[in-house]
């Protein structure tokens, strides 16, 4: 996730707004930067993805991993 918003209208890129998620401020999610992290990085959770949006997250990840 990023707070970028430059990324907003790139492909694969899913607009997370405050509203949706509880957080602080808009975001999106980079599909096309996947990495891994350690649950320890995590100390604890501040937002939520609803559904829809977590659909959408998937399907980009699913399209750069060519699935």
């Amino acid at each position: 996730m990023t707070g970028n918003l430059h990324w907003a209208l790139a492909p694969g890129i899913v607009h997370l707004s405050a509203r949706l998620t509880g957080l602080r401020k808009p975001f999106v999610a980079n599909v096309s930067r996947i990495v891994s992290a350690d649950n320890d990085l995590f100390a604890k959770r501040v937002g939520k993805l609803p559904p829809s949006k977590l659909e959408l997250v998937l399907a980009g990840i699913d399209t750069v991993l060519g699935k």
